[in-house]
């Protein structure tokens, strides 16, 4: 009987140091797999900030380029717009023929009766209509 019990300790102790061993390299496995992912998952926000540092520095050129086009574009708008009357003359202007599907919207837009084409100057409910402001 002493055998049998020799060896049944000795298995049993040999099953204890295996779960040991095992417990330990599986920990160990663990904690270096947390490891990398805090390595990466910080390069990963690093990155992720320069990025946006970019962005933003892009997004501020792009609105200042904007509003400098903007000023532009409207600077040289209004100098069309007192243009237009000296090359566009009074018989030029009679003579221009507007279709009827645009004078509809047209008419709409300025609050006047669109079925009423024999006075246009009629507006809706007999308003004045006034045209809109730019």
């Amino acid at each position: 009987m002493t055998i049998l019990y020799r060896w049944g300790v000795s298995i049993i102790a040999t099953m204890i140091m295996a779960a040991l061993v095992f417990t330990m390299g599986y920990q160990y496995a663990i904690r270096t797999a947390l490891k990398k992912e805090v390595v990466t998952a910080t390069a990963k926000l690093d990155k992720a900030t320069a990025i946006q540092g970019q962005i933003e520095k892009t997004n501020q050129a792009a609105t200042v380029r904007y509003v400098t086009v903007t000023r532009t574009i409207q600077t040289r708008g209004d100098t069309l717009v007192k243009r237009i009357p000296v090359y566009i003359t009074k018989t030029d202007d009679s003579n221009c023929h507007i279709p009827d599907g645009f004078r509809v919207h047209w008419d709409a837009t300025l609050g006047m009766d669109p079925t009423n084409p024999i006075d246009p100057a009629v507006g809706v409910n007999g308003a004045t209509p006034t045209p809109p402001k730019p």
